[in-house]
Order: structure tokens, then C-alpha cells, then sequence
């Protein structure tokens, strides 16, 4: 709708030859702040792919993992691959690789391959922070879809949101362990 060149909104005010007042959908916008996370939790998000992606990538190393799960009797039965066009799905994949972390560090010392980050409690907490805010931003985005919904009520979703981020940082900065 809103492309730069060949969007609706491009094409339509050619037409009335004028300027209109243009903005993303408040479900597209709050998709975009997702995507603005720092570097920290970027390398983060990295890893875990790199990760998920040398387990699930063979055949072998995928079944032999599930295998492991199994015997463990683990809540999940799988890992789940991170899909790059539904940014929801990244707060699923890191939530599973969160629970499935015990048997993720054992099947890759398995077979000789180290991540020493894994081991590192200031990568476990931006990792878990990811969890933990990727598992809001869905929350946020479920309570904005659905038919229904008018403006004002997903604009005081969004406030509501905001105010816990405020509330969630003013404790971190001020030393409040979460």
C-alpha cells in the first residue's frame, strides 16, 4: 500500500496530484519496532538460528536429536526452524530452544561441536530477555488482531505496552532483578 514507487498511496496521489497523510497499520508499525532490537539481541537471534539450523539441516542430526528429546522425556518434541517472513515466529523458536537448552548443549557436544556462548550467563540473560519480549510483542500483536477491534482500543493497547517497557526499564536501570 504505503511503496515508495509502485504503492497505492504513490500511485493515488499522482493522480490528485497532491500530498496525502500516510502511516503503517498500528499492526505493521509495532512489526517494524520488532525488528529494531540492539546488536545484542540480534547476535542472539543469530546464534540460536545457526544452531537450530545445524540440528534440523540433516536428516540424520535432526532424528537423532528428536531421539535424544524423547528419552529425556522432553516437553517439546522438536525444535521449531525460525521463518524470516513471520517475525512472530521468532519469539516461538527462541521460547522452544529456551526449553530445550539442557538437550541442545548435550546433542551438540555429542558431536564435537562447541558454543561457548551457551555457557555464558550474560548470553543465557539477553537470551532469555529475548524470550521474554518476543513472547510480549506476540501477546500485543494477538490483542491487536481480530475483527471488532476499533482504534481507540488498539491504541491503548499499544500505550499500555509502552508503559510496561518504561516500567521494565526503570527496574533494570535500577537494578531489579527480573
Amino acid at each position: 500500500m504505503t511503496g515508495a514507487h509502485k504503492g497505492f498511496v504513490v500511485l493515488l496521489q499522482k493522480s490528485l496530484d497532491r500530498q496525502l497523510l500516510t502511516f503503517h497499520c498500528i499492526l505493521h508499525q509495532e512489526a517494524l519496532c520488532a525488528q529494531t532490537f540492539p546488536p545484542e539481541c540480534t547476535e542472539v537471534m543469530i546464534l540460536v538460528i545457526q544452531i537450530v539450523n545445524k540440528i534440523m539441516a540433516k536428516g540424520l542430526n535432526h532424528r537423532q536429536f528428536r531421539s535424544l528429546l524423547d528419552e529425556v522425556d522432553s516437553t517439546y518434541s522438536d525444535l521449531m526452524l525460525h521463518n524470516r517472513v513471520r517475525w512472530l515466529s521468532r519469539g516461538e523458536v527462541l521460547k522452544r530452544f529456551a526449553a530445550c537448552l539442557g538437550e541442545v548443549k548435550t546433542f551438540m557436544s555429542s558431536k564435537g561441536l562447541t558454543f561457548p556462548e551457551l555457557e555464558q550467563p550474560e548470553w543465557l540473560e539477553k537470551q532469555h530477555f529475548m524470550v521474554d519480549m518476543t513472547a510480549n510483542l506476540n501477546m500485543l500483536n494477538t490483542t491487536l488482531q481480530g475483527r471488532g477491534g476499533t482504534a481507540l482500543h488498539m491504541l491503548e493497547e499499544v500505550l499500555a505496552f509502552e508503559r510496561k517497557l518504561t516500567v521494565l526499564a526503570r527496574d533494570l536501570q535500577g537494578g531489579v532483578r527480573i
